[in-house]
């Protein structure tokens, strides 16, 4: 089954790239004039549905006041997203029990936006994690985190955007981790762990772009501060219109072996705006 999945990416990447290679998709055309649609950065959301994330890390902007959207990861996580206002706005998720043991994971994540120019958003997101073990001991976890996440486009139609965010968080609960079964407990005192997200869109056309982001993890304790050996590169292409967004990419780990999959694992996503 991941075979086949992995066949059906490879062959609709080149597919939706040569798509995109119109005559004319280079030109910074932007968006048709509409009232209140003028900046890159608004430009940039308008055309977007999934405009608040890229593939597995968070974007500064948000869907849009008074907006839904519903997103569905690799068909086993699912997600809603409202917007408050253009600069507020909630998401919660879950891990779909498509089996037995699959533990409860609820994530939630508030974004606020604390600047906008024309170019650039910055937000701050405090998201939170809860994981509960359901096979019967009852042990359960919780990740509490506090990030700032920055989106800077360019040009006057905003095709181009670098992304960038900052996350730390803390852990605290009894949930073994490990399934070493010894019970031990976690707390915020035990350290912090970190993460860094560095990503770019470049949309070759107003409905296809191409994402390419990399995560680099770090956790602080009693041992000092260490970098993971494992750095997360992200990468494929978004096709999307106003109201609705399909990713089609791969996630390729370094540093550690992935074969067969040697282009990495792939990744599916869609998100519905409304």
């Amino acid at each position: 089954m991941q075979l086949h999945r992995l066949r059906t990416l490879c062959a609709a990447l080149p597919l939706a790239l040569i798509m995109a290679a119109a005559p004319g998709v280079f030109a910074e055309d932007g968006l048709p004039d509409e009232p209140g649609v003028k900046t890159p950065s608004e430009k940039a959301q308008a055309r977007d549905a999934a405009i608040d994330r890229g593939f597995l890390t968070s974007h500064a902007e948000t869907i849009g006041a008074k907006q839904w959207a519903i997103n569905a990861y690799e068909l086993v996580f699912l997600g809603v997203t409202y917007g408050f206002t253009n600069d507020i706005q909630m998401s919660l998720s879950t891990l779909l029990p498509v089996t037995t043991d699959i533990p409860l994971v609820l994530a939630l994540q508030p974004k606020f936006v604390i600047a906008r120019t024309p170019e650039t958003v910055v937000a701050l997101r405090v998201p939170f994690t809860y994981v509960k073990d359901t096979s019967g001991n009852g042990s359960s976890a919780g990740f509490l985190g506090a990030g700032l996440l920055v989106d800077h486009y360019f040009g006057p139609s905003g095709r181009i955007g670098l992304h960038a965010g900052l996350l730390v968080a803390g852990v605290f609960g009894d949930f073994d981790f490990d399934a070493g079964g010894d019970g031990d407990g976690l707390s915020f005192a035990d350290g912090a762990a970190f993460e860094l997200d560095l990503g770019a869109s470049f949309g070759v056309s107003n409905s296809v772009k191409l994402i390419l982001e990399g995560q680099i993890f770090a956790a602080a304790g009693d041992g000092g501060f260490e970098v993971a050996d494992v750095v997360l590169i992200n990468y494929g292409v978004r096709i999307h219109g106003s109201g609705l967004a399909g990713d089609l990419g791969f996630i390729r780990p370094i540093g550690i072996d992935t074969d067969p999959l040697l282009l990495g694992i792939p990744y599916v996503a869609i998100s519905a705006r409304f």
